[in-house]
């Protein structure tokens, strides 16, 4: 059997693309000390890992193209993977940890087994999940290292393994293996935004700015996601002026992609610079009129300006409200009016309140008129409508999904609380 797994091997690198980039040769990985199984394919005694494939393409189509940051895959190696996953699900539901843990072991060890080699990281990945699961960190780290030496082209076996030694304080760890993603899969907007958190994380700003400096010949259509995290890391450690910077120039390179907005509004709203927020807000507004979290943020930014002047001009609020119900998409209509209730219950208008939440029952989905019950019957408490309060709280208990109800439940108990009702 071992004879024919290390034919299949030499058949798999014989065939491999040649366009492909191969990976550098690293140590092999012996299977977890727990395993009386046979060395897996690829993984036979005393064969290094430069001895088998860089990568588990070996039944991929050599007519797909690699970019750097994805795993191009056949119809029949996916649905092999998924009919593994289905069974593996299966036997971890009927059998338990011990029973998942045999079939994917089985999966990967015996060469009569119909699933393809290509399939073999994704299980190593799953394997490497199941074990974590149980707290058993040594075994799920021997599984990650044999995913990112089958298929060090995915960004995915690079992440989760970072994160397990991130989760077990291993930082320098982490930080290597993050280096060593990004050495597979250069300009991986996942990889670079971890490795630049990690970075930040333990005080190296120098090698989070290098990251972001291998950029610098990148187009932006392929890196303004990465950028706009590089200004909020500017923010984050009191760059403020380079931070708005960053934002000016991703708001004139990539003015189609309202979170750059949103993001540089709430930049300049938490340094209280309130009428940049507002002027971003609007121009972002401009640009992308159909997305919905820039008009939220402006009605928050206009309820603040009322706040501040204390003149009870609302005109400009009132104003952003009909824009806000005129450009919204139709899902978001009953948040526009959820949230226009909630400002006029701060400003204290009780009776427009009202009216607002009760266009926003009228336009919400029946699996969300829950919220607004129990928003109405905080506002009738705050006037002391006990009754009204009791009634919408019911409506919200009856209408209130399975796993939310526990949330109404509560304040049904904190409304009881207020009448003196602690029994």
């Amino acid at each position: 059997n071992m004879q024919l797994a290390t034919q299949q091997q030499h058949q798999h690198q014989q065939h491999r693309p040649q366009s492909r980039p191969s990976s550098p040769p690293s140590a092999s990985l012996s299977p977890p000390a727990t395993m009386t199984t046979p060395s897996l394919p690829g993984n036979s005694s005393g064969t290094s890992a430069s001895s088998s494939p860089s990568s588990p393409s070996g039944l991929m189509s050599t007519t797909t193209a690699v970019t750097g940051d994805s795993v191009p895959e056949t119809p029949q190696v996916k649905a092999a993977f998924k009919q593994f996953l289905r069974l593996f699900k299966r036997s971890e539901k009927e059998n338990g940890f011990e029973g998942a843990h045999a079939f994917a072991i089985q999966q990967l060890s015996n060469p009569a087994s119909v699933t393809p080699f290509a399939v073999h990281w994704r299980i190593c990945l799953e394997l490497a999940d199941l074990v974590k699961r149980e707290n058993n960190v040594r075994e799920a780290r021997q599984w990650y290292a044999r995913v990112v030496e089958l298929q060090p082209l995915s960004s995915q076996g690079w992440l989760e393994y970072a994160k397990l030694e991130e989760e077990c304080g291993k930082l320098d760890k982490c930080r290597e293996i993050l280096l060593r993603g990004l050495h597979h899969c250069p300009g991986n907007e996942s990889l670079l935004v971890k490795a630049l958190k990690h970075e930040e994380k333990m005080g190296n700003l120098a090698g989070a700015r290098a990251l972001l400096g291998r950029l610098k010949s990148e187009p932006i259509d392929k890196t303004w996601k990465i950028l706009l995290e590089g200004g909020l890391f500017e923010a984050r450690v009191g760059n403020v002026q380079i931070a708005r910077e960053v934002f000016k120039y991703l708001i004139k390179a990539v003015p189609w992609y309202g979170p750059i907005f949103n993001e540089a509004f709430r930049f300049e709203e938490r340094y209280e610079e309130h009428y940049r927020a507002i002027c971003v807000v609007e121009l972002g507004i401009s640009e992308n009129p159909r997305y919905g979290p820039l008009w939220f943020s402006a009605l928050r930014a206009y309820e603040r300006q009322v706040m501040s002047k204390g003149d009870g001009n609302l005109t400009m609020l009132y104003h952003t409200i009909e824009r806000a119900l005129q450009y919204v998409p139709k899902e978001l209509v009953w948040k526009v009016y959820f949230e226009a209730a909630q400002i006029e219950e701060r400003l204290g208008n009780i009776e427009r309140s009202r009216k607002a939440y009760a266009q926003s029952v009228m336009n919400c989905p029946a699996n969300l008129t829950w919220k607004v019950w129990a928003a109405g019957a905080r506002m009738e408490l705050s006037v002391n409508n006990v009754g009204v309060a009791c009634k919408l709280l019911q409506r919200s208990l009856a209408t209130a999904p399975r796993k939310m109800r526990a949330t109404v439940l509560l304040e049904c108990s904190r409304l009881e609380e207020y009448l003196g009702h602690t029994d």
